[in-house]
C-alpha cells in the first residue's frame, strides 16, 4: 500500500513483480531484486542497479521497495528512505498468506536494521487504510512532491487491507 501511494504521487518503480490474488493492486517489488544476486559483491549490486535504472529509462524520481538489508546497495544514491512499521501479528498473518517464514526473528531483525538507517522516515500503513495520510507528508516533502488527497484516496482501498 505504501509503495503504491508513492507511485500514485509520481514515483517510478520500473518493472515490478506482477499483482496477484493476495495483492491485486500490485506489490511494487522491483524485478531487479528478484534476480539471482547470491554471492554478488556490494559493488556489483550497485553497478547492477545503476545499469538497471539506465536500461529501463528511469526518470530522476525513481523508487524501490526493498527490505532494510538492501540499504548498503542504495545508500550511495543518497535516497529518501521510508520504513514501514506494522503490528507484529499483522506482519505474521501477511507472511503466512504469502507462504513465508512465520517466526518473528525476520521482522525483529528488519526493525533493528531499519532503526540504523540515518534520516529514515517512519510510516504506519494501517493509518493509510483508515484514511490518515499525515505520516506520508514528511517523506513527500523530502522528495519535493506535493501531497494529493485525490491520488491517495483513489489508491488506497481499505477493503484490501488485511490485519
Amino acid at each position: 500500500m505504501t509503495a503504491g501511494l508513492f507511485a500514485a504521487h509520481g514515483l517510478w518503480f520500473g518493472p515490478c513483480v506482477e499483482a496477484s490474488t493476495i495483492n491485486p493492486k500490485g506489490f511494487f517489488e522491483s524485478s531487479f531484486l528478484k534476480l539471482d544476486w547470491h554471492g554478488a559483491s556490494l559493488l556489483a549490486l550497485q553497478v547492477g542497479w545503476r545499469g538497471w535504472l539506465e536500461g529501463h529509462g528511469a526518470p530522476s524520481n525513481w523508487a524501490v521497495k526493498a527490505g532494510p538489508e538492501w540499504w548498503p546497495v542504495f545508500e550511495i544514491f543518497n535516497p529518501v528512505v521510508v520504513c514501514c512499521y506494522r503490528d507484529m501479528a499483522a506482519i505474521r498473518a501477511s507472511r503466512e498468506r504469502a507462504g513465508f517464514d512465520l517466526s518473528d526473528r525476520h521482522t525483529e531483525r528488519a526493525w533493528e536494521l531499519m532503526g540504523k538507517i540515518p534520516g529514515a522516515h517512519s510510516v504506519r500503513p494501517d493509518e493509510f487504510a483508515q484514511g490518515n495520510f499525515s505520516g506520508l507528508q514528511p517523506a513527500l516533502d523530502a522528495l519535493g512532491i506535493e501531497y494529493s488527497a485525490e491520488a491517495a484516496l483513489n489508491w488506497v482501498d481499505p477493503t484490501l487491507w488485511t490485519k
